[in-house]
Order: C-alpha cells, then sequence, then structure tokens
C-alpha cells in the first residue's frame, strides 16, 4: 500500500508539472472527432501533427474519435516529445475511439483530464471485438491517462507496443462498464 501511495503521488506530481498547450479552452463547445478510418492526412509527421492541433486543441468534449496515426513515408520522423501531443490536455471525453498507431519513440503521451471513454462508435475485429482504446504498432513509453474512469461500452487493445508497460498495472475491470461487453481483447504483446 505504501509503494502504490508513492507512485500515485509521482504520477500525480508529474501530471500537474505538465504545461498546458498554448490555445483557449473551448469550454462548453463540444468538437467534432473523426469517424472510423479516417485519420489526419498529411506529407509528413508535422503536418498531421498541426491539423490534429488545430482539429483539438482546447477541447474538452469529442463527438467522434480521436485516431492519431503517424505512418507516413518520411525517412527522418521528428524527434517526437509529450509536447507533440500536447493538444489532448484539456480533453475529458470522447464519444467514440481513442486510437494511437504508428507512433514512433515518444516518451510519454499524457491525456490528464481524459475521464470517459463513451464508445458510441467502435472499430469491429474478425474476432468479434469491439474496440474503442487502440494502441497499436507503436513506441510510446508510457500512456499516461490518471483521470480516466470509465469506458462505457467496447474492448480495449494493445498489440505490438515496444515498451509500454503500465497499461498491465492498470485495473480494467474498474474502468470498462460493468454492465457492457467491455473487455481486454487478446493481446499480442512483443
Amino acid at each position: 500500500m505504501y509503494i502504490q501511495s508513492l507512485f500515485l503521488l509521482a504520477l500525480l506530481s508529474l501530471v500537474r508539472s505538465l504545461t498546458p498547450p498554448n490555445c483557449t479552452v473551448r469550454e462548453g463547445t463540444t468538437c467534432v472527432g473523426d469517424e472510423i478510418g479516417n485519420f489526419a492526412q498529411g506529407s509528413s509527421i508535422a503536418d498531421i501533427l498541426d491539423e490534429l492541433s488545430e482539429q483539438f486543441c482546447g477541447c474538452t468534449h469529442i463527438t467522434g474519435s480521436i485516431q492519431i496515426d503517424l505512418s507516413t513515408t518520411e525517412d527522418n520522423p521528428l524527434n517526437l516529445t509529450e509536447n507533440s501531443f500536447d493538444f489532448l490536455y484539456h480533453v475529458q471525453e470522447i464519444s467514440g475511439v481513442l486510437r494511437f498507431q504508428n507512433i514512433s519513440s515518444v516518451p510519454r503521451i499524457v491525456l490528464p483530464n481524459l475521464v470517459i471513454i463513451r464508445g458510441d462508435e467502435q472499430v469491429p475485429t474478425s474476432e468479434g471485438d469491439r474496440l474503442v482504446l487502440i494502441v497499436r504498432n507503436t513506441e510510446i513509453g508510457e500512456l499516461i491517462m490518471p483521470q480516466l474512469r470509465e469506458i462505457s461500452v467496447g474492448d480495449v487493445l494493445f498489440e505490438n507496443t515496444g515498451d509500454l508497460c503500465n497499461y498491465k498495472t492498470v485495473n480494467w475491470a474498474d474502468i470498462l462498464n460493468e454492465g457492457t461487453q467491455g473487455r481486454m481483447a487478446p493481446l499480442e504483446v512483443n
């Protein structure tokens, strides 16, 4: 219990030390997210991140999905940092899917205010899973969502996630809504 308390304090101090992005909070406004399968487009990772920042920076509520896929043909990808994803800072609620895929070498991605993923939209799989939180083909050191309390409907998938391990310490049964089919999809950990 003592070690868990120390870990929680360390995590809270990390989240408190994050600098909010330089954008105005859009209180009372619902921002439109992506439809399933539609990803931000760009000729470079910088273009994609700029498009995502314009779309989501300052948003607290997202109708639709946040889907981040950084697969491009760039030979020299950006040196990604936590601040590369600071446009997610204010997000509290996502009605659809949260997906991270094909992200190279970033120490951490933090969504300090995300409370709920509703799963109104889902990504179906051939195995019958209905995915709403997807982390696939990434090299993210840590995915930190300290306020996440509920995934209303749907399943969670972590696949080919390199050194990402903190998701293994989450008690997903507490987050996945009891009245749904929500569960951890089969994991393919490297």
